[in-house]
């Protein structure tokens, strides 16, 4: 740790217990992923095998026969056998990392003048985190490489017929017939909740019942504020969304989970080099009296789709697209 702070009694600790509680709030807060997904248990290594369901047992009459055949005359009392069979879901621990550089003068100015800028920023790093997360995980953007083999939710909706185009009917585009909640239904999932671009909460507004009632919900009591037909519905806030693509996406979240390897971390270098992508500058710390500050977090998602009674090839999840 850098002595510039160690040694200023008005800095005190680097980071505060109360500050590493807000780090890990704040990106769950921040983060589509992190607070709609289920989360399993901590990863004890970089992969982590989930076996899901692909073979339903099989239950009929020993002897079973359809009508109008007749019955058969000699029994041969046998059984339905299933061989039991499971597909694997594999999640890998993605790396994701954020630096800045702060000038050594800057920060003891700013020390002296009592503005703690490093605790400051750090909340803003966090959620940033989540943006990232999501932006990989909904779009397919920004992917860590160990998620290669994993597609985004996008892609795998547009595989697999999971995407609604909006119509002068929103209402049945999501809740009548080959909506978006049938996408989901029809595969045998019931959805549990919405994430939405910012947009359509507009759009929303101005949504009726035959009575004239407001189908967009204010349920204040709830732990979303918003709920369509009884379902919550969150907005994305952390620029994340493509607006382009979507405006909503409903699914059943417990199909959908993700495991954290290792927490949000972070460390003071003062001596390290580090190159700006964007712009190609190279900031040398020890020679320049600079500062970074370091964070650093692991985790893996995946979706959990065992087969069901309806389909072979189920998908909890189904997507509203903007119209032309």
């Amino acid at each position: 740790m850098a002595n510039l702070f160690e040694s200023d009694p008005r800095f005190g600790a680097l980071i505060p217990p109360e500050v590493q509680t807000e780090i890990i709030e704040s990106a769950v807060k921040e983060s589509v992923v992190l607070s709609r997904f289920k989360r399993l248990a901590n990863m004890t290594s970089r992969q982590v095998v989930l076996n899901v369901r692909s073979v339903l047992p099989m239950v009929g009459a020993v002897d079973g026969y359809d009508e109008p055949n007749s019955a058969p005359t000699t029994r041969t009392f046998m059984k339905p056998v299933t061989d039991q069979k499971f597909d694997p879901r594999n999640i890998y621990a993605g790396e994701f990392a954020a630096v800045k550089i702060f000038r050594n003068a800057d920060l003891s100015d700013a020390l002296a003048a009592g503005n703690d800028i490093i605790r400051g920023d750090i909340p803003l790093f966090s959620s940033q985190f989540g943006a990232a997360i999501d932006t990989a995980v909904y779009w397919g953007r920004g992917k860590p490489p160990e998620w290669a083999t994993i597609d985004s939710l996008w892609r795998r909706a547009n595989a697999n017929n999971a995407i609604v185009t909006r119509t002068n009917d929103i209402y049945g585009d999501i809740f009548g017939t080959d909506g978006v909640r049938d996408k989901i239904l029809l595969t045998g999932y019931m959805p549990t909740g919405f994430t939405s671009a910012l947009n359509m909460m507009g759009i929303l507004d101005g949504l009726r019942d035959v009575q004239g009632r407001p189908i967009f919900v204010d349920t204040l009591r709830n732990e979303y504020p918003y709920a369509l037909r009884g379902i919550p519905l969150g907005f994305s806030e952390n620029g994340a969304w493509d607006v382009e693509r979507a405006l909503m996406m409903m699914a059943d979240f417990s199909k959908l989970v993700y495991s954290v390897r290792e927490d949000i971390t972070w460390k003071i270098d003062t001596s390290g080099t580090y190159t700006d992508q964007r712009t190609g500058e190279v900031h040398y710390c020890g020679q320049q009296n600079k500062t970074a500050l370091v964070m650093h977090m692991r985790m893996g998602w995946n979706i959990l789709d065992p087969v069901t009674q309806l389909s072979k090839n189920p998908l909890p999840f189904a997507f509203l697209a903007p119209g032309n």
